[in-house]
């Protein structure tokens, strides 16, 4: 860290040699230069940072007979606080609303997908289950496709890993389930990850990936 300094007094903080060259247009300095005393730049003696919400590197003082590096040090405003909290909130949503999308739900042993397209079919399912129910027919029969009069075929639901599954009524409700229960987990740890930022008066310390309830990862 270099400083110019013109009749005792800080002229330019801090100082390279690209300033240097600016200066003296007609000069060669190689990237190797040493003599910087020859131009009245000195070297500044750096400190230790200090501990603080907003941390700004200002002008140098001469001290004991050498230009020592400063700091300015100082806690967040309320204003800042409340900014830096929406910002993280946002993030957190964001994370929360990925996983809900995309993470998939567990049910009967398989993990489900959780689009928006999947939740559409699914609640297809639950209807034909409810009907199978009202009609007290058998929750464990697999469901059958129509194929327009020609003989009907099983239905297996193809799931998150890539295999698939012999859908029946009762597979149905734990999907609808599952997909309940996962869905209000996502949302809670997302609340409880707003209070505890809203909280903190270091909200940037909050580890917001963490501690989520489990989703699916191949």
């Amino acid at each position: 860290m270099k400083a110019k300094i013109e009749n005792g007094q800080l002229a330019k903080y801090p100082y390279s040699l690209s300033d240097l060259r600016k200066e003296n247009p007609n000069t060669m300095f190689p990237n190797d230069f040493e003599d910087w005393g020859d131009f009245g730049v000195v070297e500044v003696t750096p400190t230790e940072r200090p501990v603080g919400d907003v941390v700004t590197e200002i002008d140098p003082v001469f001290q004991n007979g050498e230009w020592v590096q400063q700091w300015s040090s100082r806690a967040h405003t309320s204003g800042e606080l409340a900014e830096i909290r929406n910002e993280i909130w946002t993030e957190i949503k964001a994370l929360r609303d990925n996983k809900i999308l995309n993470g998939g739900y567990f049910a009967s042993g398989k993990w489900f997908h959780s689009d928006l397209t999947s939740r559409t079919q699914q609640f297809g399912l639950l209807r034909e289950a409810l009907q199978v129910q009202a009609n007290a027919g058998n929750l464990d029969a697999t469901f059958q496709v129509d194929l327009g009069g020609q003989s009907p075929v099983d239905l297996n639901w193809k799931t998150m890993d890539g295999s698939f599954i012999p859908m029946t009524a009762n597979v149905a409700f734990s999907i609808f389930a599952a997909a309940k229960k996962q869905d209000t987990s996502l949302f809670g740890f997302a609340e409880y990850l707003k209070a505890q930022v809203n909280a903190s008066s270091d909200p940037w310390s909050i580890d917001i990936n963490v501690g989520w309830p489990a989703t699916y990862s191949e």
